[in-house]
C-alpha cells in the first residue's frame, strides 16, 4: 500500500493542512511537522484534520517531536512516529500506538511554594529615596542636554551678490583628436557639401574698335608697251593694310604712262591712314604689269574705345562669387548639424574646384563678364557638450580666487577669431563665453558665527557680517527652538542653487 508524505510549514492551520489532505492519491498518509514553528497545535485542528481523513478514506499518520502535539494526536487516535524511516512500511497501514499518557502529579499548596520562592530571593540593598531622586534627575538631564545637543538641526540658504561674467575662450578643433587629457583641445568632425553659383559683372578694361575706314587716291604706273585695264576693287598694299580701288581705270600701251584713281581701306580703323608713298603693291596678276603708289597719305580712318575684359575682372568676379558660395555652403552646413552640435567659424575651406567657366577671355571686347562656379567647400563641427566641459575645465583657473561659478549659469557661442589659426587638420576657435558668478562665503565661520545664535537675529547678522546681498534663509528643526543648534555639525550651510 503506498504513503504519501506530506511536509507541513510553519504557517499551516488546519484549513491548510484539510487541503493538502485534499490532494492525497495515496490511501496512506503522513504529515511532518516542521522544524519550527508549532502548526496545528491545538486538540481541535487534529480532530479536524483526523475527521477529514476518515471521510476521505485515508489513514493518517505524524512525524513529530513536539511531546504536547504527540499527547493530543494520541488522545485524537492519530498514530505518531519519530522519523520516516520507523513509519510503517507500504504494505502496513499506520496504527495508533498505545501510547500511556503522563499521570498527573499533586501540586504542592500555594503557600509552600511562595514561602520557597522567598528564600531564594538574594538580599538587597535599596538606596535612600533622595539619593535615587538624584540619580533620577542626573539621568533625565542627562538625556535632555544630548536631545538638545543632536536633536535639533538647522539650514542656513545663503543669498549671494550675482555678479555677470564675460570672457572669450579659446580651444582648439581637432577632428584627428579623441576624448583625452588635453583641456585646450576637443574633438570635431568635418561635413562638406557642394554648391554652384552664377555671376556677372561690368567690365573696367578698354580696348579700340575699328569703325571708319580710311580714304585717299593712288597711281597706277604700266610697266608694258600694252594697254592695261584695271578693275574696280583691284586690291593694292601698304604692308599688311590692304586698300581696294572705288572706280575701273585704264592705263594706254605706253610705257611708264600713269593713271590715278580713289582708293578706300578694305577694314575700317585708324590703320587705314597711312603715309605718302606707303602704298607700293598691287595684289594679284596685275602687279606683274602694273606698278603703284600713293602720292598723298590717306586719311579718315577712325578707331572707338569700348569696354574690354581686364585681369583684374577676372580676380575679383571669382573672388566675389567664391565669397558668396562660401556664405551659402555655411548655411548649408550648418543645416546639418543637430542642436547638440555646432559650426566653427572661420573653418571653412575649399576641396575642389568641380567646374569653372568664363564667357569672356581677358582683353575681349565685352561690356560684361560672366562666371559659372562649382565648388565642393568642407567645415568643421564641434559637439556642444564637449565644448561646454572644456569651458567649466578652464573657467576655474580663468576666475579671480574669491569668486565661484554658478551652476547651470554657463552659456556660450562660437564667435569668428580676429585671425585664424589652424594647427594640421585643427582650427583654433573662440567662444564667447557669459556665466555668473557669486563671492565665495567660508561656511565654516558661518556655522560658527551661527552656533547657538537667536533665530530670530542670525539672518542680519550673517548679511552684515558676510556682505551678503539678502539676508539667509535659516530653517530650524523643530521650528520653535529659539535658537540654533549648538554644534557646528547640526548647522547645514548651503547655496540656494543647492537647494533646488
Amino acid at each position: 500500500m503506498k504513503i504519501q508524505i506530506i511536509q507541513l510549514e510553519p504557517e499551516d492551520d488546519h484549513a491548510s493542512a484539510r487541503d493538502k489532505l485534499s490532494q492525497v492519491k495515496a490511501p496512506s498518509a503522513l504529515l511532518i511537522w516542521p522544524r519550527r514553528g508549532r502548526p496545528l497545535s491545538r486538540r481541535l485542528d487534529l480532530e479536524l484534520i483526523a475527521r477529514h481523513a476518515r471521510r476521505r478514506g485515508i489513514a493518517l499518520g505524524l512525524v513529530v517531536f513536539d511531546p504536547e502535539i504527540r499527547a493530543l494526536a494520541a488522545r485524537v487516535r492519530i498514530p505518531v512516529f519519530d522519523s520516516l524511516e520507523g513509519s510503517p512500511a507500504p504494505d502496513d497501514p499506520p496504527r495508533a500506538p498505545d501510547l500511556k499518557l503522563p499521570e498527573r502529579q499533586d501540586r504542592a499548596p500555594l503557600a509552600e511554594l511562595r514561602e520557597a520562592r522567598e528564600a531564594a530571593r538574594m538580599p538587597t540593598y535599596q538606596l535612600p529615596a533622595r539619593v535615587r531622586a538624584i540619580g533620577f534627575g542626573v539621568s533625565v538631564s542627562s538625556i535632555l542636554v544630548l536631545a538638545a545637543l543632536l536633536l535639533p538641526r538647522a539650514s542656513i540658504i545663503l543669498r549671494p551678490d550675482r555678479s555677470p561674467y564675460r570672457a572669450t575662450v579659446a580651444l582648439w578643433i581637432d577632428p584627428e583628436h579623441e576624448s583625452g587629457p588635453l583641456p585646450n583641445r576637443i574633438p570635431g568632425y568635418e561635413i562638406t557639401v557642394s554648391v554652384s553659383g552664377e555671376s556677372r559683372i561690368p567690365t573696367s578694361g578698354q580696348t579700340r574698335l575699328p569703325s571708319v575706314a580710311a580714304a585717299g587716291e593712288v597711281t597706277f604706273r604700266n610697266l608694258t608697251d600694252d594697254p592695261v585695264e584695271i578693275p574696280a576693287g583691284t586690291g593694292v598694299r601698304a604692308g599688311s593694310v590692304r586698300f581696294l580701288t572705288a572706280e575701273q581705270a585704264t592705263l594706254e600701251g605706253e610705257r611708264d604712262a600713269e593713271v590715278s584713281g580713289p582708293v578706300l581701306a578694305a577694314l575700317p580703323g585708324r590703320a587705314g591712314n597711312v603715309a605718302a608713298g606707303a602704298i607700293d603693291a598691287v595684289e594679284g596678276e596685275l602687279g606683274f604689269v602694273l606698278g603703284v603708289t600713293n602720292l598723298g597719305p590717306t586719311h579718315g580712318g577712325q578707331d572707338v574705345l569700348a569696354g574690354a575684359v581686364s585681369s583684374t575682372d577676372l580676380t575679383s568676379l571669382r573672388a566675389n562669387l567664391e565669397a558668396n558660395l562660401l556664405e551659402q555652403a555655411e548655411l548649408q552646413l550648418r543645416a546639418q548639424l543637430s542642436l547638440q552640435d555646432g559650426f566653427v567659424p572661420g573653418s571653412l575651406g575649399v576641396v575642389r574646384v568641380q567646374e569653372e567657366s568664363y564667357d569672356r577671355t581677358a582683353g575681349a571686347a565685352a561690356e560684361t563678364l560672366g562666371l559659372h562656379l562649382t565648388l565642393e567647400v568642407k567645415g568643421l563641427a564641434f559637439h556642444r557638450s564637449e565644448v561646454q566641459s572644456a569651458i567649466e575645465a578652464q573657467l576655474p583657473g580663468l576666475l579671480p580666487e574669491e569668486w565661484q561659478l554658478i551652476p547651470r549659469s554657463l552659456s556660450f557661442q562660437p564667435v569668428l577669431p580676429e585671425a585664424q589659426r589652424t594647427d594640421g587638420a585643427a582650427v583654433l576657435g573662440s567662444f564667447q563665453v557669459n556665466a555668473e558668478t557669486a563671492r565665495r562665503v567660508p561656511f565654516d565661520q558661518i556655522r560658527r558665527l551661527a552656533r547657538g545664535a537667536p533665530t530670530r537675529r542670525i539672518a542680519g547678522d550673517l548679511q552684515s557680517a558676510f556682505d551678503l546681498a539678502q539676508p539667509p534663509t535659516v530653517r530650524n528643526s523643530p521650528g520653535w527652538l529659539p535658537w540654533l543648534p549648538g554644534l557646528e555639525m547640526q548647522i547645514e550651510v548651503h547655496w540656494p542653487w543647492e537647494d533646488s
